[in-house]
């Protein structure tokens, strides 16, 4: 089977690529695929990250065992068939690939070709330029700010529903509806990287 997935990042408009690669490559293979889609040195320690629809992180496949204490088992993008863990189109990821401030692609598996196979990967689509993979200190600073203010978000939402609250004397607003608000809110976050992930740039 030949996977396609689709990369856009968070920090740089109009950025696509899509990496086609058999079910059966490793997770190494498809992370020196999207290193040499970008160039990016693949010397850098990487992660791979399976998420739910939100975008929360779950199991890990890392380049290297760290050797930190844990009690989860430890995959290793060498070892790790694409195929033990993703099959279905729609699947999501995120790919750090600046660990020291969490800098990641976030990508989706756009589309899934049963009895066919594939040698090696294939950048089928490059669009647009990559973020930098190494940043300066004030590209540092503003990727960190950037990052901060989606970290924040839920809290400023809070702090703006308890000042409405206390400036308010009367509301129709039950307690379910401010919740439902709330959550509406803190997924916004990530709106621009849905936009993008499921927007075709082909006709």
């Amino acid at each position: 089977m030949i996977f396609t997935f689709r990369l856009v990042s968070d920090e740089v408009d109009n950025f696509k690529r899509e990496i086609s690669i058999d079910s059966d490559a490793t997770f190494l293979d498809l992370r020196n695929a999207i290193c040499d889609s970008v160039n990016y040195d693949k010397g850098q320690m990487n992660s791979f990250f399976l998420c739910d629809d939100n975008w929360e992180k779950g199991k890990e496949i890392t380049l290297e065992d760290m050797g930190a204490d844990s009690a989860d088992d430890v995959y290793l993008m060498e070892e790790t068939p694409l195929s033990d863990f993703l099959d279905d189109e729609g699947q999501r990821l995120i790919f750090v690939f600046d660990y020291l401030t969490d800098r990641c692609f976030f990508m989706e598996l756009k589309k899934t070709q049963p009895g066919r196979s594939l040698k090696d990967p294939v950048c089928s689509l490059a669009f647009g330029n990559p973020p930098h993979s190494s940043l300066t200190l004030m590209n540092s600073r503003h990727a960190l700010t950037k990052r901060l203010r989606k970290q924040l978000q839920p809290i400023l939402i809070l702090m703006r529903v308890s000042m409405d609250l206390t400036n308010t004397t009367t509301t129709n607003s039950t307690p379910r509806d401010l919740t439902r608000s709330i959550h509406t809110n803190k997924n916004n976050s990530y709106s621009g990287v849905n936009r993008e992930i499921h927007h075709s740039s082909r006709a």
